[in-house]
């Protein structure tokens, strides 16, 4: 008996590591007998169809009841688990910490992580402005595989300008 599945995760980014492969050779992709967890609270469907266009989602529900045309890519996902992109609303897209310097160069790996941890939105609370911008910019335009970024702006240290005194 398996105790674990494995976990498709998908709405909001469909699939964001596979799914630019998928749309350039076929505009349709139906994931297909996968267990589906809406985030809803409702309890999981468990033969379900995902059918998406132009990594859109289109419709959702039970297998018997969503149509796959023929010139669909299909996944089936039998034994899996299909759910809606987390998101993370406190990060700082900084790159690798050895812990004791920042390695900016180190962000593509640090992306990766969170989209295979199933991370599809971020929120930057604070970084170099300017380095953010850009990578939001160049995962828009598909040019760098990440998550969707939201970010706050500049960090600003209160404590240097004695607005706020630091905890003791």
């Amino acid at each position: 008996m398996r105790t674990r599945s494995t976990i498709l995760i998908l709405f909001s980014t469909c699939l964001i590591l596979q799914s630019r492969t998928f749309a350039q050779q076929e505009d349709v992709l139906a994931i297909t007998h996968a267990v589906i967890i809406d985030g809803s609270g409702r309890a999981p469907l468990l033969d379900g169809t995902i059918l998406l266009h132009n990594e859109r989602v289109q419709q959702i529900g039970p297998a018997s009841e969503v149509p796959v045309p023929k010139n669909a890519q299909i996944i089936d996902a039998h034994g899996k688990s299909a759910l809606p992109g987390l998101a993370d609303m406190h990060v700082h897209l900084v790159g690798g910490w050895d812990g004791e310097q920042t390695d900016l160069l180190s962000y593509r790996r640090y992306l990766n992580s969170l989209l295979f941890a199933g991370v599809t939105v971020v929120l930057d609370t604070g970084n170099i402005e300017p380095y953010v911008l850009q990578m939001r910019q160049e995962i828009a335009a598909d040019r760098l595989t990440g998550p969707r970024i939201y970010c706050v702006g500049s960090l600003v240290v209160l404590t240097q300008y004695g607005l706020l005194s630091p905890r003791r």
